[in-house]
């Protein structure tokens, strides 16, 4: 069973964050950027090694739960996960206090902090300028 495609809404300031990422726009590394970067790319080799457990145990709560709901749990849903593989290596994440993002060509994660723990909160995301991301994974 394939996750359904949704759309990210990031709120009122989405649009203008995500024109300037696509743009290219790039500050020093904040706080967190590297153990957030190591999560994403933690995440995109769990689901392209189909390891459903470990793509379980790097989602964000509400993720997880709405994962869970196509399926009996949240592992036999990201068993027939299929997201696209971002470009390698992966670009530094850009992290913004409790939220952070990994805007790989081809694909970009999102990403929030729950208990001191970076965790992936959408997936599969194509980012687009003006409009919200549409990701593929994402929490409710």
């Amino acid at each position: 069973m394939r996750a359904a495609r949704s759309v990210l809404t990031l709120g009122r300031p989405a649009p203008v964050l995500l024109a300037a990422l696509a743009a290219g726009a790039a500050c020093a590394a904040p706080a967190g950027s590297d153990t957030a970067l190591r999560v994403a790319a933690d995440f995109t080799a769990a689901t392209a090694d189909g390891d459903a457990e470990r793509v379980c145990a790097l989602l964000a709560p509400a993720t997880a739960r709405q994962l869970a709901q196509q399926a009996a749990s949240c592992p036999e849903a990201a068993g027939a996960l299929s997201l696209p593989a971002p470009a390698e290596p992966l670009p530094a994440a850009q992290v913004w206090g409790r939220s952070a993002l990994v805007a790989a060509p081809g694909t970009s994660v999102f990403l929030v902090r729950v208990d001191d723990r970076w965790l992936v909160s959408a997936a599969g995301c194509t980012l687009r300028p003006q409009a919200p991301a549409d990701c593929a994974l994402q929490g409710g």
